[in-house]
């Protein structure tokens, strides 16, 4: 009887793991793939140049479940993110604005960092200034 039951919080524990694994390593993977695709969109029909209110109704229009808008960690660069993605798979909208808050970059990064393109990512629209800095400061 002590081997059974033994053997079955065995397999349960097994099971545990194996769930919460395949939850981080695949299923905020395939769960993003919609973001992806919405960021995508939005990604495309982003002019250099864009008011940051029609940033807003672009958002507003291709936003999903997943996806979530940053306007608070620089004073002149929005972020949209989506969950993490175990491997760095995740991507992130930088939206940056000039003096004018007019857009003058967009660019696709992961959460791993600021300074390389995801590489299935649209190409970046303009000049990343803050990648730019951050590279210099290193």
């Amino acid at each position: 009887m002590k081997r059974g039951i033994r053997i079955l919080i065995g397999i349960l524990l097994v099971g545990v793991i194996a769930y919460l694994g395949w939850r981080v390593v695949f299923e905020s993977r395939f769960r993003n793939r919609s973001s992806k695709e919405a960021l995508t969109k939005l990604h495309g029909n982003l002019q250099l140049g864009d008011s940051q209110q029609r940033i807003t109704d672009l958002y507003s229009r291709f936003q999903t479940e997943r996806t979530r808008l940053r306007t608070d960690r620089h004073a002149n660069v929005w972020e949209i993110g989506m969950p993490f993605e175990w491997g760095a798979g995740d991507w992130i909208l930088y939206l940056e604005f000039n003096e004018s808050k007019r857009l003058s970059a967009a660019v696709f990064r992961t959460s791993d960092g600021i300074y390389q393109r995801p590489p299935d990512s649209p190409e970046d629209k303009g000049q990343f200034a803050l990648s730019m800095r951050s590279k210099k400061s290193r």
